[in-house]
């Protein structure tokens, strides 16, 4: 059976999703943003519409638990693209490698908390796709049905 307009719902449905996803994201570098690529994947009976993101794209959707350290050298490069510039404390002024670590250390102490934007750019999108996919489908059947009935014509 060809899922005709099913398909061409979902692709409809994953362009929104990667262009949602990316005007939504909080991001300093742009990474996820720029990365975010939409993909389908049909295997027998089962599709699956999603996003391919940067590795780190969890930490910013879920927050990170505190208890382990993050890797530094990552912070230091968010430090370098925000920019972000340090204050002077008791007339001492951090280097970036070591404001680097502090951030590292409170982050490992208390966590952050995540954005969940992908998860509410995912439930907005259901909401208005869940008809359209509904219907798409209800066509392919009836596209099917006919399909079925000119063919069972034809050997009459």
């Amino acid at each position: 059976m060809e899922f005709k307009h099913l398909e061409e719902v979902l692709l409809r449905y994953g362009k929104e999703l990667e262009q949602k996803y990316k005007w939504k994201v909080p991001t300093a570098s742009h990474d996820l943003q720029n990365t975010a690529k939409f993909y389908i994947e049909h295997n027998g009976n089962r599709y699956e519409v999603g996003l391919n993101l940067q590795d780190y794209w969890y930490y910013s959707e879920n927050g990170r638990r505190a208890g382990k350290f993050p890797p530094i050298n990552k912070i230091e490069e968010w430090i370098r693209i925000k920019p972000l510039i340090p204050r002077e404390r008791n007339g001492y002024l951090p280097t970036e490698k070591q404001l680097a670590f502090l951030i590292a250390r409170k982050i490992a102490e208390e966590g952050t908390e995540g954005k969940h934007t992908f998860k509410n750019v995912v439930e907005e999108l259901n909401n208005e796709m869940l008809m359209s996919i509904k219907n798409a489908i209800l066509e392919d059947l009836g596209d099917e049905i006919e399909r079925y009935i000119i063919t069972l014509g034809n050997k009459i």
